[in-house]
């Protein structure tokens, strides 16, 4: 049995639209969040996943969960 903390990271996955957003530098200005155009080295622009994906965090200490991308925008 999954534990909450996996049950909440794998309804935020399923939610994943396959944009490639959060795999792209983001800028703050208050309370507006900018998505530039530089993205993840690991990012595959044709496809817009991550060609690390199971590896992420430990392969790109700056990526964010799904969590994190839906809740900064």
């Amino acid at each position: 049995m999954a534990d909450k903390n996996e049950e909440e990271q794998q309804t935020f996955e399923n939610l994943c639209r396959r944009c490639g957003k959060c795999c792209h530098q983001k800028v703050r200005f208050g309370d507006v969040v900018v998505i530039t155009d530089v993205s993840c080295e690991f990012l595959d622009p044709v496809t817009n996943l991550c060609t690390v994906y199971p590896e992420r965090f430990v392969r790109q200490p700056l990526c964010s969960s799904a969590e994190v991308s839906a809740s900064t925008g």
